[in-house]
């Protein structure tokens, strides 16, 4: 067996559990957004602008194959998984440096 199939065999359950947090998590940030788009938004509204968030957030995922298949097969599956890791980590990070404290 070599080093990159001992690495494979441990980083795939890392990637499910990590996967299955993520997806876990999903409701701390969906219900705190949607409140805050009830509480911001004027009530004629709040059903395009809901709706236009549905259709992104429903889109992303299409978009986010449409980029990872290509990029995955010019630099190869684990170079993608690492380096799409990583700027999901600098992106968390990002995101907590700015956020605010609401009332």
């Amino acid at each position: 067996m070599t080093v990159y199939e001992k690495t494979a065999i441990f980083a795939f359950p890392v990637f499910v559990f990590c996967s299955f947090i993520m997806g876990a998590s999903g409701s701390f940030f969906n219900v705190p957004l949607l409140a805050h788009i009830q509480e911001t938004v004027a009530p004629e509204m709040m059903g395009k602008v809901i709706s236009l968030l549905s259709t992104a957030m429903t889109l992303a995922t299409p978009f986010g194959l449409l980029l990872a298949g290509p990029v995955s097969e010019i630099i190869g599956v684990e170079r993608w998984f690492v380096s799409s890791g990583i700027l999901m980590m600098a992106a968390g990070v990002f995101c907590l440096l700015r956020t605010k404290k609401f009332d």
